[in-house]
């Protein structure tokens, strides 16, 4: 689009590749959100198939939710001190001169809520494997 701007209609958009980078940053990590959030995101499930139970496979959901708690915590925290050490250099971007946190702090943004749905999972299939037991014949446990 930039190309036919400025060579064919001789009227360039200044920062259009800037502001499209912007956008795309943020919906990524709005779709990671969203991901976390609906547990859709990509997963093997070669371990949760060698249990045969609810509550077996609930534990085993359980367990890759705290495992991913645990990098959504290492995620939240090296993105709050980057945002915090790029908001105080008061670094701005080439072509718009928008501060760089627009952009950077999708980041942070993302990780605090990756890191709220990943604790909400944790504790959602842990209650299912708590309270689920599995019944065998006849009712019995």
């Amino acid at each position: 689009m930039q190309v036919l701007l400025r060579y064919v209609f001789k009227a360039p958009l200044f920062g259009l590749e800037e502001l499209s980078r912007l956008i795309a940053v943020w919906v990524y990590f709005l779709g990671a959100i969203f991901g976390t959030k609906l547990d859709s995101h990509v997963q093997g499930d070669v371990v949760e198939r060698l249990f045969n139970t609810v509550r077996g496979r609930a534990f085993v959901k359980t367990a890759t939710w705290f495992l991913s708690l645990i990098v959504c915590l290492l995620f939240l925290y090296h993105s709050t001190k980057y945002c915090f050490w790029l908001y105080g250099t008061g670094e701005r971007t080439t072509g718009l001169w928008w501060p760089r946190i627009t952009s950077v702090g999708s980041m942070f943004f993302g990780a605090v809520f990756m890191t709220v749905y990943s604790i909400a999972n944790v504790l959602k299939f842990f209650n299912a494997a708590i309270r689920n037991p599995d019944r065998g014949p006849g009712g019995a446990e």
